[in-house]
């Protein structure tokens, strides 16, 4: 059996279309108004390299990896 990573579906204007697997330890309901837009769900620490990530899959066209990345929970 193989098993993926949490992950999300986004659209271009970074609204999360699907939840995939446990997302929890990286994405939380902000405070206020509720919202997909995974920047704003974004746990702290997670949302510039993200940002960051997002912009050169989409300008190169790869996937890419981050890592090292420090997520505060």
């Amino acid at each position: 059996m193989r098993f993926s990573p949490a992950g999300v579906v986004i659209n271009a204007e970074m609204e999360i279309l699907q939840f995939r697997g446990s997302t929890g330890a990286y994405l939380e309901p902000p405070v206020g108004k509720a919202t997909l837009n995974l920047l704003k769900m974004a746990r702290e620490g997670l949302m510039l390299p993200l940002r960051a990530a997002i912009q050169k899959a989409k300008k190169d066209d790869l996937t890419i990896r981050k890592e090292d990345v420090r997520v505060q929970l």
